[in-house]
């Protein structure tokens, strides 16, 4: 036997039916269409100060001068190697670096590294180059991390390290910082 629903029930569907129904509906969004107003005919100063371009305030402020570090930088670098049968010692190297006019090539020698020139490609970040080089000798490769900022008064700190990555020395290397001038 299925029991009828109270009226109760049926009497609260009926009515949150109509309450639903007869809400009141918001009204669709307003929305503003511009209108063309014709501009008043400008005066001749007015027409020569649109022709001049209006200065941002971005040229108002103090911009920083591109740094460039193209051209020949020389100078001395100390610092200390790592040997794996000697120990540490300090020792230092004279160094001409040369930054191609592109700034994406550096080429340099080093006194500690007797006959050898290198070539690597830079990167510029900024007051900041560095490079990445690898040098192969006989029975070892070492890689050479190269990094030159700008100081402030035109000079450049220049760091160099160093870690030979295969062969019976594995994991000696050197660190040299110095002060390089541009010729």
């Amino acid at each position: 036997m299925i029991l009828p629903f109270p009226r109760t029930f049926f009497f609260c569907l009926i009515t949150a039916a109509l309450l639903v129904i007869s809400a009141p509906r918001l009204p669709a969004p307003i929305s503003e269409v511009p209108e063309t107003t014709p501009k008043p005919k400008a005066k001749r100063s007015d027409v020569e100060s649109e022709n001049k371009p209006k200065q941002t305030t971005a040229s108002k402020s103090i911009m920083t001068p591109a740094v460039s570090f193209a051209g020949i930088w020389t100078g001395t670098a100390s610092g200390r190697i790592n040997q794996a049968v000697f120990g540490q010692r300090t020792f230092s190297s004279n160094y001409n670096i040369q930054i191609s006019p592109d700034e994406r090539t550096a080429n340099w020698t080093s006194s500690a590294w007797i006959f050898a020139k290198f070539n690597a490609p830079v990167q510029k970040n900024g007051r900041v180059l560095t490079w990445t080089c690898q040098r192969h000798d006989l029975a070892v490769k070492t890689t050479v991390f190269c990094r030159l900022e700008m100081d402030a008064n035109g000079t450049a700190r220049y760091s160099e390290s160093s870690g030979l990555v295969n062969g019976m020395f594995k994991g000696a290397g050197y660190e040299v910082t110095g002060i390089l001038v541009k010729q």
